[in-house]
């Protein structure tokens, strides 16, 4: 959806030191502070620093940290915001090398302009880029740069469908488009891009369309990743099959376990309905067996309700630290 390297430095997965939970939030910051395009990845300044954004991020890959990430892929793309709000992100390439990943190249990214939607949220229209772990589809844009996966050029004709219908979030050659017009922005954003694919294998109407990596516009994004076009023809060249691009803010994405799923991570917040902080919803969602989405509503919040009657605690269904200590999470 529109808009409205240097050496490689390997991250080994047996290297890795757990890092503490305050450190997460250090380690976000670090991911929006990324290098221009192009530029190297520095080295931390002080020992006491946290990893720089392209490290830290490969780090994750490579420990196995990051949320829904599954095997090993050949390459892992994170765009990585540090808050919900941002229509700024941090965009790493990281390639497997031995038992772990190096760093490709490390860009800043622009999402959609009300920032990333947390897992399940996104809806059409609503200017937030989706978060999750998504596949790569087809290349596409004015002339192929030599991708790997495929490619469609854009026509006079191309339409990127956004109305609900046995058509929705699919490219059709037609004169009646009822989308998004891709020749439009063929000049510019649609110059190169890949899709994502998210909402594609079966579509729900109003979930969002249109997910793409691709070239940059002049600002923030309609729910999309872009980052510079040389970029994106590079990520086309070399995209495999099972390669995965890591969408959201940084927080929720990277866990701070030996494992993506591991449920044994302390809570350092107190959760309540409406919570911001998802990665600890999540961590607190699984200890109580609920489905994990990482957003703390009725369902979390009956579950926790259920914990405090059961251990003789306030049953105000707020997650403070006496509910976390009963659950073993504090």
């Amino acid at each position: 959806m529109r808009r409205g390297p240097a050496s490689p430095t390997v991250v080994g997965v047996q290297t890795f030191s757990r890092i503490a939970s305050t450190s997460i939030a250090v380690a976000a910051t670090a991911f929006a502070a990324a290098a221009p395009a192009g530029a190297a990845t520095a080295a931390p300044s002080a020992p006491a620093a946290a990893p720089t954004s392209g490290s830290a991020a490969c780090q994750a890959v490579a420990d196995g940290r990051v949320h829904g990430l599954e095997g090993t892929p050949q390459r892992v793309t994170l765009a990585l915001a540090d808050d919900d709000g941002s229509s700024h992100a941090t965009l790493t390439e990281c390639v497997r090398s031995g038992d772990g990943y190096a760093v490709d190249f490390t860009v800043d990214a622009r999402i959609g302009s009300e920032g990333f939607a947390p897992e399940g949220a996104k809806r059409e229209g609503d200017g937030r880029s989706p978060s999750g772990v998504y596949s790569f589809g087809t290349g596409f844009g004015a002339g192929d740069p030599g991708s790997s996966t495929g490619y469609r050029e854009i026509t006079d004709r191309s339409c990127w469908v956004d109305e609900p219908g046995s058509t929705y979030n699919t490219w059709q050659e037609t004169d009646d488009c009822r989308g998004e017009q891709l020749a439009d922005y063929v000049d510019q954003d649609y110059a190169q891009g890949i899709v994502i694919n998210y909402n594609t294998a079966d579509p729900v109407a109003g979930m969002g369309s249109a997910i793409f990596l691709h070239a940059s516009g002049d600002g923030a994004t309609a729910g999309c990743v872009s980052i510079p076009e040389a970029r994106v023809s590079e990520k086309m060249r070399s995209t495999h099959a099972g390669d995965r691009i890591v969408m959201g803010v940084a927080e929720d994405m990277i866990g701070e376990g030996s494992g993506s799923d591991s449920g044994s991570d302390a809570i350092t917040h107190t959760l309540s309905p409406g919570s911001p902080h998802h990665a600890e919803v999540r961590t607190l969602q699984r200890e109580l067996g609920v489905d994990v989405d990482g957003i703390y509503g009725t369902v979390t919040e009956g579950a926790v309700r259920d914990v405090q009657r059961s251990e003789g605690l306030v049953v105000d269904g707020i997650a403070g630290p006496k509910t976390l200590g009963a659950l073993g999470l504090a």
